[in-house]
């Protein structure tokens, strides 16, 4: 995309998301450096070299569903080919990205077998996953989190069946009470882990687990939001982290000031309504920012304001992500 973040070389994707994994930073929603690297390995190529970057794609129709229910998005549909995902030079990110976006348009995701036996090779030893090839080997909670996740999300939707199931349950446990070993000051990084680890918990149908439960439980005890104690401080990554939190921990909500959090995002809310690259004023605009806005306001049910740009704005994207 023309005006997004600094492109890296394509080269350098499998190393930028190695490094990611390796420093205690944020979920892939959330890391900047992430965020780059996805943005700069986001385009897959069609059989008629037309790109569809189906990173924007996916986020920017998330939050125009968001945002109103009933919008009609088969106009972007009919413009999305039915065909293969080229797996050649692919992440399970690119995998990821193709299956969400062709799901949420309700377009049939071609050569499955095939991405079902790709991302079956990337599976570990202890049952987790790895972001490619290269990285298999590499198994910690930092470096299998992400990549387990978007696994388990592909499998589920292709309707597919999830292999050793049984080593991955034990790899969860182990990374849930391996949280304890965790810098919690870092809320973002920290809280992150372990919504997706409950998240992961849920999608395995392992939340009656009292060892896991009470693994995470313990982590949950020791989450202390940033802007409970310095608004200060307050940030959309802090934010969004929360009412992923509060979504998949029922028992144990974190209080937020919906009138604060809804005076902050006007606050920092761009003019043509989309939201600044790491919520920071006079920064560009970005789309994972603007999802992350959306989609904590959504949750909180509080109001965004300048929905007419903001649907202006999404639909830009759209088009120039075709």
């Amino acid at each position: 995309m023309k005006k997004k973040t600094t492109v890296v070389i394509l080269i350098a994707i499998t190393i930028l998301f190695v490094l990611f994994f390796k420093t205690p930073l944020n979920n892939f929603l959330h890391s900047k450096t992430h965020s780059q690297a996805l943005k700069s390995n986001k385009v897959s190529k069609d059989v008629n070299n037309k790109q569809i970057d189906y990173f924007t794609l996916f986020y920017a129709l998330k939050s125009q569903k968001l945002i109103d229910q009933s919008i009609n998005i088969n106009h972007i549909a009919y413009k999305v080919k039915e065909e293969p995902l080229l797996l050649k030079d692919k992440t399970l990110v690119d995998v990821y990205f193709y299956v969400k976006t062709m799901n949420l348009l309700e377009k049939q995701v071609y050569s499955k077998r095939e991405i079902i036996k790709y991302v079956n090779s990337l599976q570990t030893e202890d049952g987790s996953f790895s972001i490619d090839p290269n990285t298999i080997g590499e198994s910690d909670l930092k470096t299998s989190i992400l990549p387990t996740k978007m696994a388990i999300e592909i499998y589920e939707d292709l309707n597919a069946e999830i292999p050793n199931n049984k080593k991955l349950n034990i790899w969860l446990t182990k990374s849930a009470k391996s949280l304890e070993n965790f810098d919690e000051s870092n809320y973002v990084s920290y809280g992150s882990y372990l919504y997706m680890l409950k998240e992961i918990s849920n999608k395995l149908n392992l939340s009656g687990s009292e060892e896991l439960n009470s693994y995470l439980e313990t982590s949950l005890s020791n989450l202390q939001p940033l802007f409970l104690t310095n608004k200060t401080k307050i940030t959309v990554e802090e934010i969004y982290t929360t009412t992923q939190i509060n979504l998949f921990f029922k028992n144990k909500q974190i209080s937020m000031d919906k009138r604060f959090i809804e005076s902050f995002m006007e606050s920092i809310q761009l003019k043509d309504g989309s939201f600044p690259l790491y919520g920071i004023k006079g920064r560009s605009p970005d789309i994972t920012t603007t999802y992350l806005a959306v989609s904590s306001t959504k949750h909180l049910k509080v109001s965004i304001a300048r929905q007419y740009q903001l649907k202006h704005y999404l639909q830009k994207e759209l088009q120039e992500s075709l």
